[in-house]
C-alpha cells in the first residue's frame, strides 16, 4: 500500500506544498484524473548553521508503487559508475612520464523539477488536493499562473518515484552530452558505461565521460607541460556546460583537478579508492554494530549496501558477504533481534578490509598471459608472453565477465577506427536483427592471435585427489594460475590476462562472487589474493575448441584432445551410459558440494573401448558407489605412448603404480602376442 506523510494529509499542509511546486513551475492543469499520487519526505542533507542550530533539507519522495505496476518496465540505460570508471587504463601513457590525469564533474540543479513530461502523462500524477481550483486562483492572484486546462492539478515534471523518471532523466542528459558534433570532446564512443565494453582512453582520444542522472563526470588524459585550461578535461568541461545551457538547463558544484571525487569514489591522480569520509563512518557503524546483541536487520542491510558502493572500486571484495544476504532479507520485518555470530563476521571482515581497497589506473600489464583448462582427471595452466597492446584490447571486454551490454547501434560506420574490428563484428554476426541498445550479449572470444600452438609453453598440470563438479574445477585451476602469477614480485601491482573456457569461472572472477558456496569459497581465495598483493587479473573467455590447455588437463600433449571418434566408441549406448553417470555424479553428488571420491583403475593391453567392457562396467559400478571412476587404457591401439614393448613407457607406468597412483588394475594380454610359453625354450 502507498504510503502518504501524515504531515501530508491535513489539507492545510498539502495546500501550501502544492503553492510551492505551483511557484515552481512544477504543475500544470488537466482535465481527467487518471491516479493520485502519495508524498512524503527523506532527509537529503543535515548541517549546522554558524548560530549551532541543524539546518535539514528534505527531499520529496512520490510512493508510486501501486500505479508502476500498471506500467511497462522501463528500458536499460546506460548509467556510468565507479566500478567501469576504476577499469579503465592509462598505463602504457603514463609510464612515459609526459601525462597526467585530471577529472572533472557537475551538476544539474533541481533536474527532476525542470524536466517536462506531456500533458498525457501529467493526468497519472494528479495531487491530492480538496479544491484544487481555489488553488488555481491563488496562484493566479500572486501572479504564477497554471498552464493548461481543465480542473485538476497535477505534476508537470517526472514524479521521482515514477518508475520512468530515471529512464526520463538519463535519456535526455545522454541526448544533451551526443549533440555536441563529430569535433567534441564529448564523443558518444568515448561514454563510459557500467557493465558494458570500455572505451579507449588514449592521447587520440583523451577524453572519457559519463552520465550519473543529473550529475556528469569526465576523465581526461593530458600532457603535463600543458595549462590547466589547455588539458582536454578543462576544454570537455566547458563544452558540457555549454550544451547544458543551450538545452535550457543550469550546471552547478563544478569542480575540476587532478584530486576529486566522482560517484562515491575518491580519485588521486591515477588511484580510485572508495570516498573515505564515509568509508570511516562505515566502519565505526560496523564497530557499534558487531558489539550490540539485537538490532534491526535495516541497519545491518543499509552497511552491506554502504560496503557494496566501495566494494565497486575492487569487486572481488564481494565475496566477503553471503549469509548476511539471507539474514537481513528474512528478517527485514522483525525488528530488533539477535545478531548471528556469521553475520558479525562478515561486516567485521568488510570493515577490515575496506581501508585496502583500491584501484590504479596506471597499473602496468605483466609480459605474462595464462591459459588455462580443467577436466574431471586434472587441471593445467599454460603461458605466452604478449604485447601490451594485445592485452589491452582483451581487457576493456574483460572487467565484467562473459557478459556485457550493448551500448552501440548495428553500424560500425559512424565509430572510430579503435572501437571497430573483428570482434565488434563477431558481436553484429551473431546476434543479428536482435541487437539493440541495451541488450545483454555475451562477449566475443578472444582474438585468433591467441590461436598459434607455438606460442604457448606449459607451467604446470595437476590430478585432482577428489572429483568435484567441472565448475570447481575449472575455479581451482583458474585459481592455482593465479596463485602461480602471484609468487613473482614482477607481478605485484600489475594487471594480468587469464584466459578460460568456462563462462562460470570468468564470470565468477569477474564480478567477485557466486551464488555456488563451493565457487564462493574460490572466489575468496582469490580476493585474499588479489587484495594482498593488489593484482589486477582480467578474465576472458575462449571456445573449447581453441584452448591449448584441454590436452595437458586431460594427460595428453598441448592442444586441444581429439573427441573420440563414433568409430573407437562402437555403439551409441556407450555414450549414453557415460552421460546417465555423468549426470548422477553432477545432479545428485556434486550439485550439492559434496566431494566424491576419484579413483584410478590402469588397464593393460585394454584394445579399443566398447560397450560391456572393463571400463564400462567398473565406471557404472564406481557411479552407484557415489565414487568416480577413471580408466588408464595401456594398449598401442591408442598412441606409441601406450606401447609396452617400449621399455621407457613400462618404465612410466611402473612409477606410478609403485607411488599408489593407481587404486586397482587389470591385465589381459593377448596369448598370441604375451604368452609365458614364447619365452620358454623348446
Amino acid at each position: 500500500k502507498p504510503y502518504m506523510d501524515p504531515h501530508f494529509k491535513e489539507a492545510e499542509n498539502m495546500n501550501q506544498l502544492a503553492l510551492q511546486m505551483g511557484k515552481a513551475r512544477m504543475l500544470r492543469r488537466v482535465l481527467r484524473n487518471h491516479g493520485e499520487v502519495t508524498l512524503f519526505t527523506v532527509v537529503k542533507k543535515a548541517v549546522w548553521d554558524s548560530l549551532g542550530n541543524a539546518v535539514v533539507t528534505l527531499r520529496l519522495i512520490f510512493d508510486q508503487r501501486t500505479d508502476n505496476e500498471g506500467w511497462e518496465d522501463p528500458p536499460w540505460i546506460s548509467l556510468g559508475g565507479v566500478s567501469s570508471l576504476s577499469h579503465m587504463d592509462v598505463s602504457e601513457e603514463m609510464k612515459t612520464g609526459e601525462y597526467c590525469m585530471r577529472y572533472a564533474t557537475g551538476d544539474v540543479p533541481d533536474y527532476y523539477w525542470v524536466l517536462g513530461i506531456p500533458e498525457a502523462l501529467s493526468e497519472h500524477f494528479v495531487l491530492p488536493l480538496e479544491d484544487p481550483r481555489r488553488l488555481i486562483r491563488k496562484l493566479e492572484q500572486a501572479g504564477y499562473p497554471v498552464p493548461g486546462k481543465g480542473e485538476f492539478l497535477a505534476m508537470a515534471v517526472p514524479p521521482m518515484g515514477f518508475s520512468w523518471a530515471v529512464w526520463l532523466a538519463q535519456t535526455v542528459m545522454e541526448d544533451i552530452f551526443d549533440s555536441g558534433g563529430p569535433l567534441a570532446h564529448l564523443k558518444p564512443c568515448q561514454r563510459i558505461t557500467e557493465g558494458a565494453r570500455l572505451p579507449d582512453l588514449s592521447p587520440e582520444y583523451p577524453v572519457g565521460h559519463f552520465t550519473y542522472v543529473d550529475d556528469f563526470g569526465i576523465m581526461g588524459l593530458g600532457k603535463k607541460a600543458l595549462q590547466a585550461d589547455e588539458h582536454p578535461t578543462e576544454g570537455a568541461r566547458i563544452e558540457a556546460r555549454k550544451l547544458l545551457k543551450s538545452a535550457g538547463f543550469g550546471c552547478h558544484k563544478e569542480d575540476v583537478g587532478e584530486k576529486l571525487r566522482l560517484v562515491g569514489g575518491d580519485f588521486d591522480k591515477t588511484i580510485v579508492m572508495p570516498n573515505q569520509d564515509k568509508m570511516w563512518l562505515a566502519i565505526e557503524g560496523v564497530e557499534a554494530v558487531v558489539q550490540r546483541q539485537r538490532i534491526e536487520a535495516a541497519v545491518v542491510e543499509s552497511l552491506v549496501g554502504t560496503f557494496s558502493w566501495f566494494f565497486l572500486v575492487l569487486r572481488n571484495a564481494f565475496s566477503v558477504f553471503d549469509q548476511v544476504y539471507q539474514w537481513c532479507q528474512e528478517n527485514r520485518e522483525k525488528g530488533a533481534i539477535e545478531i548471528p555470530m556469521e553475520v558479525k563476521r562478515e561486516l567485521a571482515l568488510a570493515a577490515a578490509i575496506a581501508p585496502f581497497i583500491q584501484a590504479d589506473l596506471a597499473a602496468p600489464w605483466t609480459p605474462e598471459t595464462y591459459l588455462f583448462d580443467s577436466s574431471l582427471t586434472g587441471g593445467a595452466v599454460l603461458q605466452t608472453f604478449a604485447t601490451v597492446k594485445e592485452q589491452r584490447e582483451e581487457a576493456r571486454w574483460g572487467f565484467r565477465g562473459g557478459w556485457c551490454t550493448w551500448v552501440g547501434g548495428t553500424e560500425l560506420d559512424d565509430q572510430p577506427e579503435t572501437h571497430t574490428g573483428p570482434d565488434l563484428q563477431k558481436v553484429l554476426d551473431r546476434e543479428g536483427p536482435d541487437l539493440k541498445r541495451g541488450k545483454k550479449i555475451r562477449v566475443p572470444s578472444v582474438g585468433k592471435n591467441w590461436d598459434p600452438l607455438e606460442r604457448w609453453t606449459e607451467v604446470f598440470r595437476t590430478k585432482w585427489e577428489y572429483c568435484e563438479h567441472i565448475n570447481v574445477g575449472e575455479m581451482r585451476t583458474g585459481l592455482l594460475g593465479l596463485r602461480h602469477a602471484a609468487r613473482s614480485l614482477a607481478s605485484r601491482g600489475c594487471r594480468v590476462l587469464f584466459i578460460s573456457d568456462s563462462m562460470v569461472t570468468i564470470g565468477a572472477l569477474s564480478k567477485g562472487r557466486s551464488s555456488s558456496i563451493a565457487l564462493l569459497r574460490l572466489c575468496r581465495k582469490a580476493a585474499a589474493i588479489i587484495i594482498g598483493t593488489g593484482m589486477r587479473p582480467v578474465w576472458r573467455w575462449i571456445e573449447t575448441d581453441r584452448n591449448h590447455a584441454d590436452g595437458p588437463s586431460r594427460g595428453g600433449p598441448i592442444g586441444v584432445m581429439p573427441k573420440q571418434t563414433e568409430e573407437k566408441l562402437k555403439s551409441i549406448e556407450k555414450l549414453k551410459k557415460l552421460r546417465q553417470m555423468k549426470h548422477y555424479l553432477e545432479k545428485v553428488q556434486l550439485g550439492k558440494g559434496i566431494k566424491v571420491r576419484l579413483m584410478r583403475f590402469i588397464h593393460l593391453c585394454s584394445g579399443h573401448q566398447r560397450p560391456g567392457d572393463l571400463e564400462d562396467w567398473l565406471m557404472e559400478l564406481a557411479a552407484r558407489e557415489g565414487a568416480w571412476m577413471t580408466m588408464v587404457n595401456v594398449d598401442v591401439a591408442h598412441g606409441a605412448e601406450f606401447d609396452l614393448t617400449d621399455e621407457l613407457v613400462v618404465a612410466k607406468f611402473r612409477t606410478l603404480a609403485e607411488s599408489g597412483y593407481f587404486d586397482g588394475g587389470h591385465g589381459g594380454p593377448p596369448c598370441s602376442t604375451w604368452s609365458v610359453v614364447r619365452f620358454k625354450p623348446g
